[in-house]
């Protein structure tokens, strides 16, 4: 049983896309790592999307632009690599994006657009089932 004053292996994750300092940018080990562990592990997306989400809520709040910025290129970054599993995160993106829009600072806003106007220029091939639209694995 693991011990409950360590993070769980995805919330370390999705730590480790974040540098010590936030004008490095994205960290591309950490972000490797991260997309790694969503790939093998699809079950956890909900989760580790969840997480993320609530990370760049936390710097919008608190107005850290360059942390926010952070976080939405980590949930781009999944977002092209594990794309076939949309489903699974597609709340916590739209979430995401709702809260860009609707923050205060322009430049929160223009974030939110640019992750918009990126979604819609990737291609996804969905199937009608039943009246719902579900995602089907892409074609390559």
């Amino acid at each position: 049983m693991p011990c409950s004053c360590y993070p769980s292996r995805y919330r370390r994750s999705v730590m480790k896309v974040y540098p010590d300092d936030p004008a490095a940018g994205l960290d591309p080990a950490g972000m490797q790592q991260l997309t790694f562990y969503a790939l093998t592990h699809p079950e956890r997306l909900p989760k580790i999307t969840r997480f993320l989400a609530g990370r760049i809520q936390r710097d919008v709040v608190a107005e850290r632009t360059q942390l926010a910025v952070i976080g939405v290129q980590a949930f781009d970054s999944l977002l092209q690599a594990c794309h076939s599993s949309l489903s699974l995160f597609a709340v916590s993106l739209l979430r995401v994006v709702e809260m860009l829009l609707d923050a205060r600072e322009h430049e929160f806003q223009i974030i939110g657009t640019n992750t918009v106007m990126k979604d819609a220029q990737t291609e996804y091939d969905f199937q009608v089932f039943n009246g719902s639209v579900v995602p089907v694995t892409p074609c390559l």
